[in-house]
């Protein structure tokens, strides 16, 4: 549970926006893995700019925003990779909406 098929994108791709984001990524990256979500996040402390090239390069549909403003809110931005909308949301809503974007 939480790891794609090999050779499907992830559904998600999880972004810190700001070092407290990067904290707390993790056990949110953990949290919608174990609600059967697959997801990827950067390991690296890259740039946020550098993160949305790979979130692209990996094909993943969705990517998890969090900076301080969203865990001041404890919510994530769950922003659509093909239409660039995004929503601000709790973390269960966000499992949701991924799961609604999953079929084309």
């Amino acid at each position: 549970m939480g790891a794609a098929p090999r050779g499907a994108p992830p559904d998600f791709y999880a972004i810190a926006a700001t070092p407290d984001g990067r904290a707390a990524l993790f056990a949110i990256v953990q949290k919608l893995r174990a609600m059967g979500l697959s997801g990827d996040l950067d390991f690296e402390g890259r740039s946020v700019k550098a993160q949305f090239r790979s979130a692209n390069k990996s094909g993943a549909r969705f990517a998890v925003i969090v900076g301080g403003e969203e865990l001041a809110k404890q919510v994530v931005k769950v922003k659509n990779m093909a239409d660039s909308l995004e929503q601000a949301v709790p973390v269960e809503e966000a499992a949701a909406l991924i799961v609604r974007g999953r079929t084309p």
